[in-house]
């Protein structure tokens, strides 16, 4: 089963995307020393998040019921070899879906580049 992988070559690496999470999702590290998401919050087959540039955290806050938002730069989801691209057709403004294989290895190394957004944090 192939899946599906498309990058927009229009979002720079130096954007950032927005995601919501849920309380259930948030954990401490240890080794991190901070409240970090889980890698639950980023296993969804259709993985929403939305473009900083085209949005703003009280927008995406509005969207659904989770109550946190995290961000991520563009450039380090392509480093690991995952794309984004825009999906307007469900969501609101900025909405795109990371796309590509999301292994155990790449969401351990997502969660612990997130950065909680100022007033959306736990």
């Amino acid at each position: 089963m192939t899946e599906f992988h498309h990058d927009d070559p229009g979002i720079g690496d130096d954007e950032i995307v927005f995601r919501r999470i849920a309380q259930v999702f948030v954990i401490q590290d240890e080794n991190l020393q901070r409240l970090r998401p889980s890698t639950q919050a980023f296993r969804q087959a259709s993985l929403s998040v939305y473009l900083g540039s085209m949005t703003t955290p009280d927008t995406v806050a509005s969207e659904g019921t989770e109550p946190y938002i995290v961000a991520i730069s563009v450039g380090f989801l392509r480093q690991l070899g995952l794309g984004i691209a825009l999906d307007p057709s469900s969501g609101g403004p900025g909405h795109c879906l990371i796309t590509g294989r999301r292994t155990r290895g790449k969401l351990n190394r997502i969660v612990k580049q997130t950065e909680w957004i100022e007033g959306f944090s736990p």
